[in-house]
């Protein structure tokens, strides 16, 4: 009770893991002001103090505590724009270094956490909010997108129990929601499932988990709305819905010939069941320089094509595109090269 040490730097949207005892806060935004300091807080010492300065200022990032390491996962960065990028602290040694990996979406306020050993970053905000998730493949160093949440969103809180992630709240579509995701590894798969929703919804609420029970402390109400002081308890093994989200019978095929092109490139691609997709094309800087197609499409192969010219029939420069499909069921990513 009562008021503890004051921070240094006055931010919100940080980001706080807590690492041999003590609390590590990573950047955030000070009005319109992005931050790039690092506090940490000893409670032996009883005050907050600088210790750090990110290698790129952002907020509304993941952490998780990774062996000897907080990766810093995703954000925004001046500009508005999402990010790809994570940044490894090593607080032992004051050390950072940046994961030759990026992210297959740039998120921004996403959810992270490690299970079962495995690290995983989910949803966040990428011209929408975002369904997909990806894990960190330590064999080949590389992100790998492995399927969809029950529902996209970015801002929600989490915390993780056992082998479970719980999601709960969040935004998706320009408003805060009251679902609860509970994800769990069971044999070598994922599976959502959905928890009992909340009784407010809220975004960029706190989640944690103890004795058996998560609480949902805080939050936003929608886009400028009020502030809450709401905490409620959801228990960890009653209440949960028996329903299993439905996996794919397959994993939805996106491919295009010819791969480095030049004039156009036919994009092949298989959807396993019926979906309501978009698929559009991205330059390297995350900027939309093409909506090939927005609607239902039928299980079975599609075929576009994406020529040198945008939307708006200008010339497109050499160089890496992204082509995204963006589905309520499914979602891939396809890294196509245009040579003039």
């Amino acid at each position: 009770n009562g008021n503890g040490p004051t921070t240094v730097v006055p931010r919100e949207n940080a980001v706080a893991q807590v690492f041999d005892g003590k609390i590590f806060l990573f950047g955030g935004r000070q009005e319109h002001r992005i931050v790039d300091s690092v506090e940490v807080y000893d409670p032996a010492v009883g005050r907050w103090q600088l210790e750090s300065q990110l290698p790129q200022a952002r907020y509304g990032m993941a952490a998780v505590v990774v062996d000897s390491a907080i990766w810093l996962i995703g954000g925004t960065v001046n500009g508005g724009k999402n990010s790809d990028r994570v940044d490894v602290y090593y607080p032992r040694s004051n050390r950072w270094e940046t994961l030759p990996a990026r992210l297959n979406y740039a998120r921004g306020a996403p959810m992270a956490a490690r299970v079962e050993g495995e690290i995983l970053v989910l949803g966040g905000i990428y011209y929408g909010p975002l369904a997909s998730y990806e894990k960190y493949n330590f064999a080949t160093g590389s992100w790998e997108v492995i399927g969809n949440m029950l529902y996209g969103c970015g801002s929600a809180g989490y915390t993780h129990t056992g082998n479970q992630i719980w999601v709960i709240g969040g935004i998706a579509h320009r408003d805060s929601f009251d679902k609860v995701q509970i994800f769990s590894w069971q044999g070598n798969r994922g599976v959502w499932r959905e928890g009992p929703p909340l009784n407010t919804p809220r975004k960029e609420l706190v989640a944690a988990e103890v004795d058996g029970k998560v609480y949902a402390i805080g939050g936003q109400a929608s886009m400028g709305g009020v502030v809450y002081n709401i905490v409620e308890a959801l228990d960890v093994l009653v209440g949960l819905t028996e329903n299993e989200a439905p996996l794919p019978r397959t994993t939805v095929v996106l491919e295009n010939y010819p791969n480095p092109f030049n004039g156009e490139t036919t994009l092949v691609l298989n959807l396993p069941e019926r979906d309501d997709v978009r698929l559009q094309v991205f330059d390297a800087l995350g900027r939309e320089v093409a909506m090939l197609y927005r609607g239902w499409l039928a299980a079975g192969e599609h075929r576009f094509t994406f020529s040198i010219r945008n939307s708006t029939g200008l010339p497109l420069s050499s160089g890496l595109y992204f082509v995204q499909l963006q589905g309520k069921k499914f979602t891939a990513l396809r890294r196509v090269h245009l040579i003039k």
